[in-house]
């Protein structure tokens, strides 16, 4: 016969191997549970970034509607009631679902109208609305607005081709005031001294890169800016070859980079 304690010794051991069992099973269903919670963390990462990159996509193809409507607008010098456009209800490019088209991320559709602020019916210069709608392929929709103006020669207070007669050079004189804006496609010729030098309030464009000053005129005179190297006007056609542009000093006008920035804080 064995000891007693050699006897009770197996129980003790049978109920160690029980505990230890119990606590791998324990483990186990702790290790599966946190794994089924990682698997669900990574799926909702997933769809997240899913919906994140098809936002983007929205995004991008909206942008792509709208410069295919400017590249149209610029090609064209009309007037968007004025610009033919198959497939539009109008039969131009004005009015709702005037433009579709489609992207490799997504398809869009276009609205093109008055500005609701101006009459374009009676002033020679034009201001429009343009709103694309896209969705992308992923299912995400995004609008894009832009207030939009199309500018023709009447917009200019002067606009020339030649800053010149002959062989003969035709100066701003001291004492002039110009209120509205200028843009030639030759040298701007200043001629300052008594009683005050030429004033311009409003930004003045030059295809030249160089200003003819003379009797002590200088660049003081360009009281809202002065770009040299500017494009060409086409004084062939009532419209200049760059008449559409952002208003980007219009509430409802944001440039590129204000729309990237409220795209990100909207989304993240």
């Amino acid at each position: 016969m064995k000891p007693y304690h050699a006897r009770t010794g197996g129980k003790r051991d049978r109920n160690r191997s029980g505990a230890v069992l119990g606590l791998v099973l324990i483990a186990m269903v702790l290790v599966s549970l946190l794994g089924m919670g990682m698997l669900r963390m990574s799926a909702a990462t997933s769809m997240e970034a899913g919906r994140s990159v098809a936002s983007v996509q929205a995004f991008w193809t909206a942008e792509a509607g709208l410069e295919r409507v400017k590249a149209i607008a610029q090609k064209r010098r009309q007037p968007m009631n004025r610009i033919v456009q198959a497939g539009s209800p109008s039969g131009y490019l004005y009015g709702s679902n005037v433009l579709s088209g489609t992207t490799a991320q997504g398809s869009y559709v276009v609205d093109v109208l008055d500005d609701p602020a101006w009459t374009n019916a009676t002033l020679a210069l034009k201001k429009y609305i343009i709103r694309v709608r896209a969705t992308s392929s992923g299912g995400r929709t995004h609008t894009v607005s832009l207030k939009a103006e199309i500018r023709n020669y009447a917009s200019y207070m002067h606009a020339s081709n030649w800053e010149r007669v002959g062989g003969t050079l035709i100066y701003f004189q001291p004492g002039d005031v110009i209120d509205g804006p200028v843009y030639v496609n030759d040298r701007l010729n200043i001629n300052g001294g008594s009683p005050a030098n030429p004033i311009f309030r409003q930004l003045v464009s030059s295809a030249s890169n160089t200003v003819n000053y003379i009797n002590g005129a200088n660049s003081n005179v360009f009281q809202s800016g002065l770009v040299l190297n500017a494009t060409p006007l086409d004084i062939s056609g009532q419209f200049t070859s760059n008449h559409i542009e952002e208003l980007e000093n219009e509430p409802v006008v944001e440039a590129l980079e204000a729309r990237l920035e409220d795209w990100f804080a909207t989304h993240g």
